[in-house]
């Protein structure tokens, strides 16, 4: 889990309901939602905004919503954080089970940055009507993962729209023309701004339009007048009904066409159940795909997106550094020890206190993410102290610079003390974020204090060992010369 939930007594309600409802109809339902929320848990406050994404209240949401009366987003502030991970978990089934006219999704907060889903999925391609073709596909491959509470592509198919289908001939003898009828239809039925009103700082516009029992009836929609030119001079406006000039009919209305870098694409974005993995079913749903479920023409691709997409450009980052940080760490302890196998031992060292941490990790039962990866490169430069105190020790005494046992294990147990001094610090201060519980800070302090801890074992023995492997030599000093430089 390479982004992990935020510790936060807090989490976020987002609504869709059918995409003709009005922000009426989607503020009625969200106040449903409410007590059915607050009946379910330890509840202190929810707090709606229905017609457009709510004001962030944390730092990766996003506000791509605004000016959808069908959408309504809300945040839940529980009695702590976990009766809110438990609300959470709680709420997405009962929601979803009590409004199945709406899409429910229900979303702790999570470290990372802003992104619409955490499992998310490109089709790219030249055809609009395959990627819509493909994109139910997928969903219908999505559909059968357990994790998956709902998924949307952005090409769907063609929403019901009302047609005029004008006769052009009746149209010019009344004096109208096609862009004229259909700026007076615009005006009519979603409304010109007439003036604003000062709210206290903010600027409302006002919008004048017919009522919403016209709109909502194709019969008085087909019935309604149109202003057509003037028979002669001083003759006043003259009314033309709509139905006069050709028929309304319902029909489909072409999917909108989405874009990434020139090309076509059908972005299929799903949600999962609080605590799901998105590289797990991200891994499911590819091999459902290998396997044959879905067949992509020639001239298409997919691309995954989503949490998957951003945790490789994280992790590409952290790795662009790594030959830069791993030269300078490189050239220090060679120009310290003036040996380039001395710098690799303790190097060596080094990379096995990593993999510790990481066993350290895999023990406590934490999913590996963002944090223990970057708690790993402050491991690398703090778990190698031992082992370099134990070098410098050994080469500090002539006799055990050669290799010879008895004089090694001296300086080893003469530096035992204050390797233990140091090492047992540093757990202790990583202590209270272990104790601290939740899922942001123990990963780090486990990796850390892990590593460092059972690098213990490497500085006092793996080092000493590898190190008259590699360079001591069995035999002894004679009293009063100088025990040879070793390179």
């Amino acid at each position: 889990q390479f982004f992990p939930a935020a510790d936060r007594d807090q989490f976020e309600v987002q609504v869709w309901l059918s995409p003709d409802a009005e922000v009426t109809a989607t503020a009625a339902t969200v106040r449903v939602m409410e007590d059915l929320i607050r009946a379910s848990g330890a509840v202190r406050g929810v707090t709606w905004v229905a017609g457009a994404s709510s004001p962030p209240v944390y730092y990766n949401q996003l506000r791509d919503q605004d000016d959808n009366p069908a959408y309504a987003r809300g945040t839940v502030l529980a009695a702590d954080p976990q009766e809110a991970k438990r609300l959470a978990g709680v709420l997405q089934d009962r929601l979803s089970d009590a409004f199945p006219e709406a899409r429910v999704v229900v979303r702790p907060f999570g470290q990372g940055p802003p992104i619409p889903a955490p499992v998310s999925l490109r089709l790219v391609g030249p055809d609009t009507d395959t990627l819509r073709t493909l994109g139910e596909g997928l969903r219908l491959i999505l559909s059968e993962q357990p994790e998956v509470t709902h998924s949307k592509a952005s090409i769907q198919g063609g929403e019901p729209k009302l047609w005029l289908d004008v006769r052009e001939q009746e149209a010019r003898l009344a004096g109208l023309g096609l862009s004229e009828i259909a700026s007076q239809f615009q005006a009519a039925l979603t409304g010109q701004t007439g003036g604003h009103v000062l709210e206290d700082l903010e600027d409302l516009p006002v919008r004048v339009r017919v009522s919403d029992a016209e709109r909502a009836d194709s019969a008085r929609v087909a019935a309604l007048r149109l202003v057509a030119a003037p028979f002669g001079p001083g003759d006043g406006p003259v009314l033309v009904p709509a139905e006069a000039l050709g028929e309304l009919r319902l029909a489909p209305q072409s999917a909108a066409i989405t874009r990434r870098n020139g090309e076509r694409v059908n972005t299929v974005e799903a949600w999962l159940r609080p605590g799901a993995l998105p590289i797990e079913v991200s891994a499911a749903v590819q091999a459902r795909i290998d396997a044959g479920a879905l067949h992509l023409p020639p001239g298409y691709r997919l691309e995954t997106a989503g949490d998957s997409e951003e945790s490789g450009e994280a992790i590409g980052l952290l790795l662009a550094y790594a030959p830069l940080l791993g030269a300078l760490m490189l050239a220090a302890l060679v120009l310290s020890f003036g040996s380039f196998t001395l710098a690799a031992i303790v190097g060596l060292s080094g990379v096995l206190s990593v993999a510790l941490g990481f066993l350290s990790l895999w023990i406590g039962g934490y999913p590996l993410g963002f944090y223990p990866l970057l708690g790993s490169a402050g491991l690398l430069g703090v778990a190698i102290n031992a082992s370099i105190v134990v070098l410098a020790a050994i080469r500090a005494n002539p006799t055990a610079r050669l290799g010879e046992p008895a004089a090694m294990a001296g300086e080893v147990l003469h530096a035992t003390r204050h390797i233990l001094t140091t090492t047992l610090t540093t757990v202790g201060g990583f202590l209270p974020l272990l104790l601290s519980g939740g899922d942001f800070w123990p990963p780090l302090a486990v990796v850390i204090a892990g590593g460092v801890g059972l690098s213990i074992f490497l500085g006092l023995f793996f080092t000493p060992a590898l190190y008259r492997l590699t360079l001591g030599r069995e035999r002894t000093v004679p009293a009063g010369e100088a025990a040879p430089a070793l390179a």
